[in-house]
């Protein structure tokens, strides 16, 4: 056993070529004052360990050694159990018992990248979890609640953000080489932004209705937002949404929408003849938005009318529904 393990101290459980050798070994401690003098030499001559407690720390480290070699590193969650043994429990007994620890013993976890610190320890789980997310997702923008093995990854980015004074170099920049936002309102606006631009690209304007989707991105329901909070936005942003010609009205926002349902309505039927109690879907009460229409018809712009006109409105309908 000891020639193929390199080891001469079999966990008790341990079974070798049909015998039950990790019982035999502990009846070899357990009744050594009863050994000739002859077997204890011929034990002590293979590294034979006589301390059971010595033995309890082998089979733990064993079993952290095949968890290291099976996961690449030594992040055990404090519930762990390896081959019936509480690896979680004895990893943090490892950290306090520290300063009574041998320096073979203490070698031994290095050489494994044991990490002393459980603060540490716990950082690098959640940020192998965060990686794990971004790989997935392709970003880090992690919602609030989120979780991912087990880890409550939300609340730790958060943490992350709010205590970066706190956080070494090292790991502040690993959070970088993820692409980590920290300012995530910030990146969340420039991705609907962005969306915004190429929205702009395609139809020529920013005319986005309310409940209008772009690309998976709300972009009708952010863009009324942008109108709500416009003091709340900073010179950049404002400057960069009046650069594609973006309307701060929300009277204008309320009649793209009525516009957009009638271009639906239009499309489906072949015209635009709309009956006043016709209410339409995920939209104003069309009906009545044309209704108005024809009654505003001398107070509306001469490009809102080209538009009416492009759908081929009526001005005077009779509406006998």
């Amino acid at each position: 056993f000891r020639s193929q393990q390199h080891n001469p101290n079999p966990p008790i459980s341990t079974i070798f070529e049909g015998l039950n050798l990790g019982r035999w070994v502990s009846k070899q401690r357990l009744g050594k004052e009863e050994l000739s003098s002859d077997r204890i030499k011929r034990l002590d001559s293979i590294g034979f360990s006589w301390d059971p407690l010595e033995e309890q720390w082998s089979e733990a480290f064993q079993a952290l050694q095949k968890f290291h070699i099976r996961e690449g590193h030594c992040r055990v969650s404090r519930n762990q159990v390896e081959e019936g043994i509480n690896l979680g429990a004895w990893i943090h007994a490892q950290r306090i018992k520290r300063p009574r620890l041998s320096a073979d013993r203490i070698a031994k976890l290095d050489s494994l990248g044991f990490c002393w610190d459980l603060s540490e320890d716990l950082w690098n789980e959640a940020f192998a979890a965060l990686k794990k997310f971004r790989i997935r997702e392709g970003h880090c923008r992690v919602g609030l609640k989120s979780s991912l093995d087990g880890i409550k990854l939300g609340g730790w980015v958060s943490r992350q953000r709010h205590g970066k004074e706190n956080l070494t170099k090292a790991q502040v920049e690993g959070l970088n080489s993820l692409g980590f936002s920290w300012d995530p309102h910030a990146e969340l606006w420039e991705k609907c932004f962005s969306t915004l631009q190429r929205f702009h690209k395609r139809e020529g304007h920013c005319r986005v209705p309310t409940n209008y989707v772009f690309e998976g991105v709300k972009l009708g329901s952010w863009a009324n937002n942008q109108r709500n909070k416009k003091s709340q936005l900073t010179s950049s942003q404002i400057a960069r949404l009046d650069s594609l010609g973006f309307s701060w009205s929300l009277q204008d926002s309320k009649w793209e929408d009525g516009f957009m349902a009638l271009w639906n309505f239009y499309k489906r039927t072949g015209h635009s003849i709309v009956p006043q109690s016709y209410a339409g879907k995920n939209g104003p009460h069309l009906g009545r938005w044309v209704h108005r229409q024809r009654q505003a018809k001398a107070r509306l712009d001469l490009s809102r009318i080209k538009r009416l006109n492009s759908l081929g409105f009526i001005w005077k309908f009779e509406d006998k529904t």
